[in-house]
C-alpha cells in the first residue's frame, strides 16, 4: 500500500495551451510568420541565424529553429543545408592519415601482406583488407 494517494494526472501538460496553437495562435510566440519567411529567405541567400537573432533580439537557437522548420513548420520553405560527413582524416577517431592509406594501398599493390600492413601501422588486418578493396577510405583517388 502506498504512504501517498495516487494522483493520475489527466490536466493538459502545457497550462493554457491548446494543442493547435501552432505559429500566431500561440500566446507565448516571439516571432509571426512574416518574419519566419523573411528569415527563410535570409539564410537561403548565406546569412548567418546569429546575426538574424542579434537583428531581431532572440536567441540564435529559436531563429534557427524557425528556419529549419523544426518550430514554425506548419509554413513552407524551411531551409536546410546538408550535412557534410566527415571522411578519412578527419574523424577525430582516425588512427590513419590520408597520406597513409595511399601508402598501404601502394605497398599492397607492391606485394606486402596484409598482416604486415596492419602490424606496422597499428591497425586490425581487416582494416588494412578494407582499405585495400576500397570498401573504406573509397574518397581517395586512386593511384
Amino acid at each position: 500500500m502506498l504512504p501517498y494517494p495516487l494522483v493520475v494526472l489527466t490536466r493538459d501538460p502545457l497550462p493554457g495551451r491548446h494543442p493547435d496553437q501552432r505559429g500566431e495562435r500561440n500566446p507565448f510566440r516571439r516571432l509571426n510568420a512574416e518574419l519566419v519567411v523573411w528569415a527563410r529567405a535570409e539564410y537561403a541567400a548565406g546569412r548567418t541565424t546569429p546575426d538574424m537573432a542579434e537583428q531581431l533580439g532572440m536567441s540564435e537557437t529559436a531563429v534557427r529553429l524557425a528556419v529549419t522548420g523544426k518550430t514554425w513548420s506548419h509554413l513552407p520553405g524551411a531551409v536546410t543545408r546538408p550535412r557534410i560527413p566527415n571522411r578519412g582524416g578527419d574523424v577525430n577517431t582516425s588512427k590513419l592519415f590520408d597520406w597513409e592509406v595511399q601508402v598501404i594501398r601502394r605497398k599492397h599493390a607492391a606485394g606486402r601482406s596484409q598482416r604486415s600492413l596492419a602490424r606496422e601501422y597499428g591497425v586490425s588486418q581487416t582494416a588494412i583488407r578494407l582499405i585495400v578493396i576500397r570498401k573504406k577510405w573509397a574518397h581517395l583517388p586512386e593511384e
